[in-house]
C-alpha cells in the first residue's frame, strides 16, 4: 500500500457502515461515516439548504467553502493521503466541485482524490460528468457499461462479511430471500413472488415501496417498511437462496450477488452478465429471464454451497486496487 493514510467517506446509512465495517479497524484507515458532524440542528438545516438541488438550479449559492473544514478536521499535512468518496447519493454528488478539490489539494498537497459509484450515477439529477471529472483524480464505477460509457475505471461493489449471531444449517426457514425497492422492476418481482409461493415454499420478500405502482391485489406481498441492514442479514442467513433482480440498463452485479458469495448462498439472478465474471459458478448460480426459468428441483436439492471466493470482494481489496492504479499511472502521482 503506497499511501500513508486512507480516508474513506461513506454516506450516513447503516448499509454502508456495515458493508465497509472491516475498514473501521484497519491501520492507517480513517472512515468518515458522517460528513457533517454537528450537534446543532440549525447548522445541519442550513447545510441542507446550502446544497439544495432545486435552490442551486436557480442560483449557485455562494460560500459553500465554509463547510469544507468540517468535512475532514485534520491539520494540513504533506502525508500521501487517499481520499475515497463512496456512493451516488444526491447529497454526495453535489459536493464534488472544483472548489472542494482545490481546498483538499491546497491543504493536503500529496493527496489523491477518488470516487467510487455504487449505483447507476447517470440516473441522478445532480450528475454532471464534467464537474465530477474535474473534482476527482480517479473515478471508479461498479457497473461495467456505465464505466465504459464515461471512461471510468471498473471495480465490483464490496462488502464485509459480518457475524450477526445466526447459525446456518441445511434447515432454512425460507428458500428464497429478496430485498429491494421496486425501481423499474416491480412487475418481475411480483411475478417471481407468485411463482415461488404457488409451489408452497417459504419465501422472505422485503419490498419497502410495494404499495406504490405494482401491488399484489391479494395483499400477500406486504410493505414491511425499512429494514436495518443487520436485521436483513439475519433474515438472509436463514434463507437458502438470494434473488437478485437488476434495475433496467444495469449490468454490474449488485450487493445481492456479493452477499451470495460471502455468505455461501444460492443465487437466482436476471443478470446475464454474471456468466462473464470470474467467480461465476453455474452449480450455485442460475440466470433467469422470467419466473418460468426458476428450477424448483435445483433450489430444493442443491446443498453445501461453497464459493471459495469470499475474501476477494472486500473494502480493503478496493483500497488495494486503487493503490495499484496509482502505482501504474504517472498521471496520478
Amino acid at each position: 500500500m503506497i499511501f500513508d493514510k486512507y480516508v474513506v467517506f461513506l454516506p450516513q446509512t447503516d448499509v454502508y457502515i456495515n458493508t465497509y465495517f472491516e475498514l473501521f479497524n484497519k491501520k492507517n484507515v480513517e472512515v468518515i461515516d458522517s460528513i457533517l458532524d454537528l450537534d446543532s440542528e440549525l447548522l445541519r438545516k442550513m447545510h441542507r439548504v446550502h446544497y439544495s438541488y432545486k435552490l442551486n438550479q436557480v442560483i449557485n449559492v455562494p460560500f459553500k467553502n465554509l463547510w469544507y473544514p468540517i468535512y475532514y478536521r485534520n491539520e494540513k499535512t504533506k502525508e500521501k493521503i487517499l481520499f475515497l468518496f463512496v456512493g451516488t447519493e444526491e447529497r454526495c454528488l453535489s459536493k464534488y466541485t472544483r472548489s472542494y478539490r482545490n481546498y483538499l489539494k491546497n491543504k493536503f498537497p500529496n493527496c489523491i482524490i477518488a470516487l467510487f459509484f455504487t449505483d447507476l450515477v447517470e440516473l441522478r439529477r445532480s450528475f454532471d460528468i464534467n464537474r465530477i471529472k474535474i473534482f476527482a483524480d480517479i473515478i471508479i464505477d461498479y457497473d461495467k457499461v456505465e464505466a465504459k460509457k464515461f471512461g471510468f475505471l471498473y471495480h465490483t461493489d464490496v462488502i464485509t462479511k459480518l457475524d450477526v449471531g445466526v447459525n446456518t444449517s441445511d434447515e432454512f426457514e425460507n428458500y428464497v430471500n429478496f430485498c429491494g425497492i421496486q425501481k423499474n422492476r416491480g412487475e418481475l418481482i411480483l411475478q417471481i413472488y407468485r411463482k415461488l409461493t404457488s409451489w408452497g415454499i417459504n419465501v422472505d420478500f422485503s419490498v419497502p415501496d410495494c404499495s406504490v405502482g405494482t401491488v399484489d391485489e391479494n395483499n400477500t406481498l406486504k410493505d414491511l417498511g425499512y429494514i436495518p441492514y443487520t436485521e436483513y442479514l439475519k433474515r438472509l442467513k436463514k434463507s437458502k437462496c438470494i434473488l437478485e433482480i437488476m434495475q433496467e440498463n444495469a449490468v454490474g452485479y449488485t450487493l445481492r450477488t456479493i452477499e451470495a458469495i460471502q455468505y455461501n448462498k444460492l443465487l437466482i439472478s436476471n443478470n446475464e452478465e454474471l456468466k462473464n465474471f470470474e467467480f461465476y459458478n453455474p452449480q450455485y448460480m442460475k440466470i433467469i429471464k422470467n419466473s418460468e426459468d426458476i428450477d424448483l428441483n435445483w433450489l430444493i436439492s442443491t446443498k453445501n454451497v461453497k464459493y471459495d471466493y469470499e475474501n476477494q470482494l472486500t473494502p480493503f481489496k478496493l483500497l488495494e486496487y486503487i493503490s495499484k492504479q496509482v502505482m501504474r499511472n504517472d498521471d496520478y502521482k
